[in-house]
């Protein structure tokens, strides 16, 4: 599934493509067989990333430094987890394959592990070579991109361990 949308982070407006692709290995457990209630762990394949283009302005200030549009050129990015396997706990009701019952309702709420987010910046464009021939101002500009990456996995290490709601119907 995937969703596009602009956002702001630390002042630089970007165009972002939302990229979610999961695949999940659950093992449910019923305390009572007289109750629909469960505990459920399992595993998560989780590839979701985000993926985007700073917008253009006629300055970004990246780190905390200002650099002209022309000599960054396009700021690109993304923001991926570390844990392609990603563990997950929960409690739910409902049970599928509940004798007796051809339909079965099912809402599961729990918490998935990713890990905190890692963000990889890059700027591109003709200027990036000239700055690069010049030793300081190279420096200067892969200094301040690590500092925005930085900045932002400061801002979102709140998704290292994220809510899921899950509901569905089964026959």
């Amino acid at each position: 599934m995937g969703f596009s949308s602009g956002f702001t982070q630390n002042e630089i407006d970007y165009d972002g493509d939302l990229q979610l692709l999961n695949a999940t290995g659950m093992l449910d457990w019923f305390p009572s067989s007289t109750s629909g209630f469960r505990v459920t762990g399992g595993v998560v394949y989780q590839n979701n990333r985000v993926d985007a283009i700073a917008r253009p302005a006629e300055v970004l200030e990246i780190g905390g430094i200002e650099f002209p549009l022309a000599v960054v050129g396009q700021l690109e990015g993304s923001l991926t987890f570390p844990n392609t396997i990603a563990p997950y706990i929960g409690i739910g009701y409902g049970n599928p394959v509940r004798r007796g019952s051809a339909f079965s309702f099912n809402i599961d709420l729990g918490v998935l592990f990713p890990g905190s987010p890692q963000a990889d910046l890059q700027a591109t464009g003709p200027g990036v070579d000239i700055i690069g021939g010049i030793p300081i101002l190279n420096n200067l500009l892969e200094d301040a991109i690590a500092q925005e990456e930085q900045d932002i996995e400061d801002n979102v290490s709140w998704l290292g361990v994220y809510p899921v709601l899950s509901i569905g119907v089964s026959y």
